[in-house]
């Protein structure tokens, strides 16, 4: 399986310190083998979130990928 990120989740991870980037990565790798605190979100079907301290990595999983849709503050990142 592989990681791609949307357009919005490439800006906010190209933009965060280097720190956070590698908190990131690792929580990219978790969602891989299905670690970590991940949850399936209430009233968007196909969609989970995965918690990284203060942020939120909102995400969906194909057959072959895994399609980060969002990244962001804990506040920020359910809304639309």
């Amino acid at each position: 399986m592989e990681i791609i990120l949307s357009k919005q989740s490439s800006k906010y991870y190209q933009k965060a310190p280097s720190q956070l980037q590698a908190k990131f990565d690792k929580a990219f790798e978790d969602i891989l083998k299905g670690e970590g605190d991940i949850v399936a979100m209430k009233g968007e079907p196909g969609f989970f979130r995965m918690r990284v301290g203060d942020f939120r990595i909102i995400f969906s999983v194909t057959a072959d990928s895994v399609v980060i849709e969002k990244i962001g503050p804990r506040g920020d990142v359910y809304k639309k």
